[in-house]
């Protein structure tokens, strides 16, 4: 019995792939001939002479993809004219088959998409020659491929060059803020300078170097001086290095281009990461947690991503207009190489924990931004209660507070002492360092202290 049903499995299985491999030769002809019917057509010679046509060949995927289909449909509509645009590049097994062209939204500007080919045959003229471009999704190799056909070398190689300086003039991400090599656009409107308060002007200093080296950058090549710039921004967490960044991406007039490293991502190909940057030039490229992949030498047994890192820094190619910037919360782990080296990161500023005068403006700032009958003095006190806290423990204490408002009265909320009082019991202790949540950090005797020191002090 068991032989009769491994003889029937057989069957069926020898059965179906003679079926499978029929489909695919049938799928195939047809294919070949309505594409090579239409080539023949459009061309105007025979079949048999299509063997002479010229074809540029590319498999791309990604960002190089997204700015070719974007650029594509713009270039034709400039400059050349449009003919018909079909598909002959449908999937297989599809039934009816796609005669129309595929498309996708391409996100140009945040919230702003627009159409874009995914599978298509467009067949055109440009300076009078013949063309015609498809391209085709490879879902197992995850890229598409893009031919371009002319009658001949020269008109190909002509409507290329043309096409290739078109495409990094009008790059869809130039000037644009994004993350990485998956091009994904980051709103960052929203963020200015009055969201953001560093002890010992740390924000003006930045501010000040990164516009000069931008304003200046066209001057500092004519003189054969550099005009790039690298930044390391350290210190604990919750302190505005990252929110420093995000507001010099919203305000400064170029590219910006923030890698999230991940051993795991495509980000840990620095190569790629710095050419995009130097394609897109003027560039602000941030570089976060650089500790994880510029670390000691001391401390790893590998150090690839440390020399990729280095070698785009300051290798053979040049960064012109790059402005380089690199986080960390543990400046003791980053390999000393980079740390304060002209070529690679020429300044190293800290961003420590706010003083008293910061830790005041913080409040202040957090607390105006909701309904609130806190005063001066009150601020005083609690600013007083947190020396050697980060700006995100005030940033919670008003939330927090403010939580405790809406539960109080969620139509007419308003921020009383008392609110922030309630919350002081739930911030976390910095010494104990709980492995979750927040331990009591600063209770009432301590508010009682500062308040004391406050009215004795001169």
């Amino acid at each position: 019995m068991d032989g009769i049903k491994a003889f029937v499995e057989n069957w069926i299985d020898r059965g179906f792939e003679r079926y499978v491999t029929a489909r695919i030769q049938y799928d195939e002809v047809r294919e070949y001939d309505e594409k090579q019917q239409a080539l023949a057509r459009h061309f105007a010679m025979s079949r048999d002479r299509l063997a002479t046509l010229r074809i540029n060949e590319q498999k791309i995927s990604g960002i190089l993809l997204n700015n070719t289909v974007y650029c594509l449909k713009k270039i034709l509509s400039e400059q050349a004219e449009t003919l018909e645009e079909g598909n002959y590049e449908s999937e297989r097994y599809s039934e009816p088959r796609v005669s129309y062209p595929l498309f996708r939204d391409l996100e140009v500007m945040p919230g702003i998409y627009e159409a874009v080919w995914s599978r298509a045959t467009i067949f055109f003229k440009w300076k009078g020659s013949p063309f015609c471009v498809s391209m085709r999704d490879d879902r197992i190799m995850e890229n598409t491929v893009i031919q371009v056909f002319s009658v001949s070398d020269a008109a190909l190689k002509g409507f290329i060059d043309l096409f290739r300086d078109y495409q990094k003039t009008n790059h869809y991400l130039k000037g644009k803020k994004f993350i990485g090599l998956e091009g994904r656009l980051m709103p960052f409107s929203s963020y200015g300078w009055g969201d953001i308060i560093l002890s010992d002007n740390i924000a003006e200093k930045v501010h000040s170097e990164v516009t000069g080296v931008l304003r200046s950058a066209k001057m500092l090549t004519h003189y054969g001086l550099n005009n790039k710039k690298g930044f390391i921004l350290a210190g604990d967490p919750g302190n505005g290095k990252t929110l420093l960044l995000k507001i010099l991406a919203n305000t400064i007039d170029a590219t910006c281009i923030m890698v999230p490293f991940s051993k795991n991502s495509s980000e840990k190909d620095m190569a790629a990461v710095f050419r995009l940057a130097r394609l897109l030039a003027p560039t602000m490229l941030i570089l976060e947690d650089v500790d994880l992949y510029g670390e000691d030498r001391d401390h790893v047994a590998d150090g690839e991503y440390l020399g990729e890192l280095m070698n785009e820094l300051d290798g053979m190619i040049e960064n012109k207009e790059i402005i380089v910037f690199a986080t960390t919360n543990h400046l003791e782990k980053v390999e000393k190489a980079l740390q304060n080296r002209p070529g690679r990161f020429d300044r190293v500023y800290k961003i420590l924990n706010p003083d008293l005068q910061a830790r005041r403006r913080l409040l202040e700032h957090f607390i105006n931004k909701v309904p609130n009958k806190i005063t001066r003095e009150e601020i005083d006190d609690l600013a007083a209660c947190f020396s050697g806290y980060s700006g995100a423990y005030l940033k919670e204490l008003v939330n927090s507070g403010f939580a405790h408002a809406v539960l109080r009265d969620e139509h007419d909320p308003v921020l009383i002492f008392s609110d922030l009082e309630e919350n002081l019991e739930v911030l976390k202790n910095k010494e104990k360092k709980p492995v979750i949540g927040f331990e009591v950090a600063v209770n009432r005797s301590r508010l009682e202290e500062a308040r004391a020191l406050r009215k004795e002090g001169p």
